[in-house]
């Protein structure tokens, strides 16, 4: 068994070198118009020891007298066992009153069957603020694609997409459908109004999840102070906190958490760029409501003496239903030239492997990149 398993990743590996020796030859990604090319090689433990090497073309011209746009593609093997493909868009025009307008679109599959499509759209007027809108559908959490997307700020909520079918005692797919609307308002230059909240339809159930803040600009020289809230409400069935329970005692009614918090941006030159923030956070469960503290921070600087960038990021936060309630990460970027750039990374949380669609447990993840700027 062991030895069909070898030869079976052997077998895609091979395909995945022939396919990147193609696109290579006849140009299929005009790599000659983009701006940066990146090769990566991932490594997440958890149960077991995954890999994934990818290819990336960001900056591909898409020349359109009626819509111009950048492009990004990325071929990846996913534990030598599935085929991932993206193509993401950004366009950038100006449009009537809403001023200078920003579309992105997102277009995720693999082999598998499991996709991660969305567009959005923002309109950005200088003197009131900006409107965005969304929409997406997905059948995995983010991470799924590229592993250290889950870490970033501003992510979706990670389900079980897999829930228990009680009649048949089997794993039954679910897909997500999901709408945004939102944006900020300037009440005057150093003080803006945010909103971002966003509705889904969850295996015929709605949930909810968002933020919204008051953030006053260079409260203390150049740095600014955020009063946020933020929140989720949540079909019971589909936490992942709820994975290892039998469905039949799993309550068909959605949890809810709120959280207050106090942010702190500071923003110096030759200091490095900090964000951190305390929070206190309410949490319903099983008709019970449970208060906890929380915090969260990040720390990055691009340091002159050295060519060297780095970037480190934690959450303890206990209260969250809709993300990581505790990670920690970290990542280097070393400039090797002007052009060419290595990236080292570590990144690590309790239920992290659920982000591959696993099974329960801690992952570690590593990520390692080569990247080339034309």
């Amino acid at each position: 068994m062991q030895k069909n398993t070898l030869t079976f990743k052997k077998k895609y590996l091979t395909m995945f070198v022939l396919v990147v020796v193609a696109l290579l030859n006849h140009n299929l990604i005009a790599l000659t118009s983009a701006q940066t090319f990146s090769v990566t090689l991932d490594a997440h433990q958890g149960d077991t020891l995954g890999i994934e090497p990818a290819l990336t073309a960001n900056g591909v011209d898409f020349d359109s007298d009626i819509f111009p746009a950048k492009m990004d593609f990325r071929l990846g093997l996913s534990e030598f066992e599935r085929f991932e493909f993206s193509a993401n868009l950004r366009s950038n025009f100006a449009f009537g009153p809403l001023g200078n307008v920003l579309v992105l679109g997102r277009t995720e599959l693999d082999t598998a069957g499991k996709y991660d499509v969305g567009i959005s759209g923002e309109g950005v007027a200088a003197s009131a603020g900006a409107l965005k809108l969304s929409a997406s559908a997905y059948n995995v959490n983010v991470g799924y694609f590229r592993a250290l997307d889950a870490y970033k700020e501003q992510v979706r909520p990670r389900l079980v997409f897999a829930a228990n079918d009680a009649t048949s005692g089997e794993r039954i797919d679910s897909g997500v459908v999901e709408f945004g609307i939102g944006g900020l308002y300037r009440l005057d230059r150093t003080t803006v109004l945010e909103l971002y909240p966003h509705f889904s339809w969850i295996d015929g159930k709605f949930a909810f999840y968002g933020s919204m803040a008051t953030v006053f600009r260079k409260v203390i020289e150049t740095d600014d102070i955020a009063i946020r809230i933020k929140g989720a409400s949540l079909p019971a069935i589909n936490l992942i906190e709820n994975i290892e329970l039998d469905s039949a005692s799993i309550s068909d009614v959605n949890e809810s958490y709120m959280a207050l918090g106090i942010e702190y941006r500071l923003s110096r030159r030759a200091l490095p760029s900090v964000r951190t923030s305390v929070w206190l956070g309410f949490q319903t469960s099983a008709g019970e409501l449970q208060v906890s503290p929380g915090i969260k921070g990040t720390v990055t600087q691009k340091l002159t003496e050295i060519p060297l960038t780095y970037t480190f990021e934690f959450t303890l936060e206990p209260y969250r239903i809709d993300g990581f309630k505790y990670h920690g990460s970290a990542n280097l970027d070393y400039r090797l030239t002007d052009t060419d750039v290595l990236s080292f990374g570590l990144a690590r949380a309790p239920w992290g492997e659920l982000n591959r669609g696993e099974a329960a447990g801690s992952e570690l993840l590593i990520t390692t990149g080569y990247k080339y700027s034309f």
